[in-house]
């Protein structure tokens, strides 16, 4: 109840993005696509040589903002990689959204992404982040586990939470 009214107050509902945010957003988060070092997009301290610190990010993308039945905005963001560092799709979002918003320059991520540099990168907070579904790889294993979330049962459970 605290949150509602909060919203309320600030008028949050109201708050919408411009098609121009949209696309730098969308930039920001092409940037992102390939083998990158992605020792700054994480809270955990490895040392910047170390070869877990670069992951391959196959698809950063997002759809067109869209309201929901209460009138609040969203923006789907779709992130597909083999792994994750811990916090970095949080930071990434938050780059890219500064990045949007004109409080870094869109070379900041170039910058961001080079082990000989150690930046400060902020993590967006988890209200409003949704993690609708993980995929998996295509073998035995991953089929089993895509094939066990896409069942009536995982599927039903999964939009009761969603009301």
């Amino acid at each position: 109840d605290d949150l509602r009214a909060i919203e309320a107050d600030a008028e949050l509902r109201q708050v919408r993005l411009s098609s121009e945010h949209v696309e730098r957003f969308r930039e920001a988060l092409a940037l992102f696509e390939g083998t990158h070092y992605f020792g700054n997009f994480s809270n955990a301290k490895i040392d910047s040589s170390a070869q877990q610190n670069y992951r391959h990010i196959r698809e950063a993308t997002c759809g067109d903002p869209f309201l929901d039945e209460h009138g609040r905005e969203w923006l789907a963001v779709t992130i597909c990689a083999d792994s994750f560092l811990m916090h970095q799709i949080r930071k990434m979002l938050a780059t890219a959204a500064e990045v949007s918003q004109g409080l870094l320059p869109l070379e900041f991520i170039k910058a961001s992404m080079t082990k000989h540099l150690e930046v400060v990168t902020h993590k967006l907070p988890p209200q409003g982040l949704i993690f609708s579904r993980p995929y998996f790889m295509a073998n035995d294993r991953g089929d089993l586990v895509n094939d066990a979330i896409d069942s009536e049962e995982v599927q039903g459970r999964m939009q009761k939470l969603w009301q």
